[in-house]
């Protein structure tokens, strides 16, 4: 997931867009990071704000029905 959502990557002298990497380069990049490093990134993950919302309703046959909506697919479909 890490890589996927990496677009650059610095260095002291050069700015890598990973489009025109390989993903055997960002892979490479990934498993260079620190323990530091990786631990700040999977911190951004756990705590970055979420889309979520909890539908409550009755349907017209009385039965009491819960729908979680937490994806954009769920917001934006609904099977």
């Amino acid at each position: 997931m890490i890589r996927n959502c990496i677009e650059k990557i610095y260095d002291a002298d050069n700015v890598y867009l990973t489009n025109e990497c390989t993903p055997e380069e960002i892979d490479e990049f990934v498993d260079s990071l620190s323990v530091k490093a990786f631990t700040d990134i999977q911190k951004f993950f756990e705590t970055m704000p979420r889309l979520y919302h909890k539908l409550e309703y009755t349907n017209t046959l009385g039965t009491e029905r819960t729908i979680e909506l937490s994806t954009l697919d769920d917001f934006f479909t609904l099977d």
